[in-house]
């Protein structure tokens, strides 16, 4: 093989400090969940595990918006409070094309940060079109913060959109 050969591992880290040689220290960990880092040859890269794995399920919540035409799609599930997280586990969202329907972003949002996203459409007229996710360990959002899911803009004059989603109160 040419080049570096570069070693990966996946540490499941809570609240560690790891410097580069010569370099402040870094220290991670938040809101109590671990903090998984590939290591390889060049340092550390470090992400966020927002797995629900690590949270207490406490009650169910079920979202649902289905508008008129030509209105953005959008559902909202209050802050569950202090110390606990809203936790999606499942989306679902629909397009009605009456007349042709340019693509569409579908999102979720934690407070006014959107945290997923994806790209959805173009339909033709007359066509409609809909699907589901299903995130296995759970869309996590910060303690006491609200989450929303919708369409990031309403849909053509004539067609309709509609979305749907499931998770829980963790806490």
């Amino acid at each position: 093989m040419f080049g570096p050969q570069i070693t990966r591992k996946i540490l499941a880290l809570f609240r560690v400090q790891v410097g580069l040689q010569g370099a402040a220290p870094f220290t991670s960990g938040q809101n109590g969940l671990p903090v998984p880092a590939n290591v390889d040859a060049f340092g550390v890269l470090w992400t966020r595990d927002a797995s629900a794995a690590q949270v207490t399920q406490t009650s169910n919540f079920d979202l649902f918006s289905i508008p008129a035409a030509a209105t953005q799609a959008t559902a909202t599930q209050a802050s569950a409070g202090a110390g606990k997280r809203n936790v999606l586990t499942s989306l679902t969202f629909h397009t009605n094309a009456v007349a042709a329907q340019a693509q569409q972003t579908v999102e979720v949002l934690d407070g006014a940060v959107v945290i997923w996203s994806v790209f959805f459409g173009a339909f033709a007229l007359g066509t409609s079109g809909d699907h589901t996710v299903t995130f296995p360990n759970g869309l996590v959002g910060s303690f006491a913060t609200a989450m929303t899911i919708r369409f990031a803009a309403a849909p053509a004059a004539t067609n309709f959109n509609s979305i749907a989603g499931a998770g829980y109160i963790a806490g």
